[in-house]
C-alpha cells in the first residue's frame, strides 16, 4: 500500500451514493490506485527506496564493525545473493519471536499454550497430588489429549493485512467472557469500503486462569471486562489507525449494569475495577451479546487450548 500526499488526494475524488434517494457523497482515495499513470512509477520507486534503506543500514552498522546478514523480503530483488552478505532464502523466518512467511505475508506461531497448562497444574494442586504420585486415570487421559492437540498450533496462520484498502469505516469489536476455570477477551477489526466490501479480522486475544479462591461468575465476568478494556486500549495505541467506532461486548447483564453506574455506588472489589473500565472506555461503547454468539467463549472455556 502506497500513500498519496494529503495535498494531492483531492485529485482522486470520487462521487458516490448507494441509490437515487441518497445525497451524493464525496470521497478521496488516500492510496495509489491501480490504472493511474503514476502507479507503475510509484511502485518501482517504493522498491528503490527499500533498496536504499537496506544499503543505508548496511553502511551504518558496518561503521560499528557489525555485518548485517540473513536478509528476507517478499521481493526477490531485495534478497538477491551477494558475495559480501548472507541472504536467507528460507520460506519462513523468525522475526521478534514470531514466524513470518514472506511469500504469503502471514504470521505463524511455534509457542506452547500456557493457559491450559496452568489450569491443569491448578487442578493437581487442588487435588493435593504430590510430585511422585501417579496421576488419576481421568487426569492422565486429559493431559495426553492436551499434548497431542498441541500439534494443531503449527497449522495456525494469521495474515499481516488486517484492513481492506481504502476503508471508509474501521471498527474495533471487543468481546469478554468468563467461566469458573478462566476468563478472557478477544478483539476484532472490521473494515468497510465505500462499495460495501467488508473484512473482519481477529487481531488480539488475552486470557487468564481464574483464581483458586472460589468467586462468583459475575466477578469473573467483571475481571474479563477489565482485561478487555486494557486490551482494546493497547490495540488502539499499537495499530495507529483512524478507528471510526469501538464496540465492547459482554454476555453478563450484571457487569453491564455495573459499568453504567458511578463507581462510588459499588462495593470496593467491583468499584475499583469499574473505575479502571470507565477510565479507558465509555459506558456507551458497551453492548450485550448472547452467550452463544460470544466469540470470547472460546478463550474462557477450560477445554479450549
Amino acid at each position: 500500500m502506497i500513500w498519496i500526499n494529503p495535498d494531492q488526494r483531492k485529485l482522486q475524488r470520487i462521487l458516490w451514493r448507494e441509490n437515487m434517494d441518497e445525497p451524493i457523497k464525496t470521497f478521496e482515495l488516500s492510496t495509489v490506485t491501480y490504472g493511474t499513470t503514476s502507479a507503475p512509477f510509484l511502485a518501482t520507486q517504493t522498491l528503490l527506496e527499500a533498496k536504499e534503506l537496506k544499503n543505508q543500514l548496511i553502511n551504518i552498522f558496518a561503521k560499528g564493525g557489525m555485518v548485517l546478514h540473513k536478509w528476507c523480503g517478499n521481493n526477490t530483488e531485495l534478497i538477491e545473493v551477494s558475495e559480501n552478505y548472507d541472504f536467507s532464502d528460507s520460506s519462513e523466518i523468525k522475526v521478534l519471536g514470531v514466524y513470518w512467511n514472506p511469500k504469503h505475508d502471514c504470521f505463524s506461531f511455534r509457542v506452547l499454550w500456557w493457559r491450559r497448562r496452568k489450569i491443569f497444574l491448578q487442578k493437581l494442586w487442588m487435588l493435593k497430588i504430590d510430585w511422585t504420585d501417579l496421576l488419576p486415570d481421568t487426569i492422565n487421559r486429559e493431559w495426553r489429549q492436551f499434548v497431542e492437540s498441541l500439534q494443531v498450533i503449527n497449522d495456525i496462520n494469521i495474515n499481516r493485512c488486517i484492513v481492506l484498502e481504502q476503508p471508509e469505516v474501521i471498527e474495533l469489536h471487543g468481546f469478554s467472557d468468563a467461566s469458573q476455570s478462566a476468563y478472557g477477551a478477544v478483539v476484532y477489526c472490521k473494515s468497510i469500503t465505500s462499495d460495501r466490501k467488508m473484512l473482519v479480522h481477529l487481531i488480539a486475544s488475552k486470557s487468564r486462569v481464574a483464581p483458586t479462591k472460589q468467586t462468583t461468575i459475575p466477578r469473573l465476568e467483571l475481571c474479563a471486562a477489565v482485561l478487555l478494556a486494557k486490551l482494546v486500549h493497547r490495540v488502539k495505541q499499537a495499530l495507529k489507525l483512524n478507528v471510526t467506532n469501538t464496540f465492547l461486548w459482554s454476555d453478563s447483564m450484571i457487569v453491564l449494569s455495573w459499568i453504567r453506574k458511578e463507581s462510588y455506588q459499588l462495593k470496593p472489589f467491583v468499584a475499583n475495577r469499574i473505575a479502571t473500565i470507565q477510565e479507558m472506555t465509555s459506558s456507551e461503547q458497551w453492548r450485550y451479546v448472547a452467550t452463544e454468539d460470544n466469540p470470547a467463549d472460546f478463550v474462557s472455556e477450560e477445554w479450549i487450548l
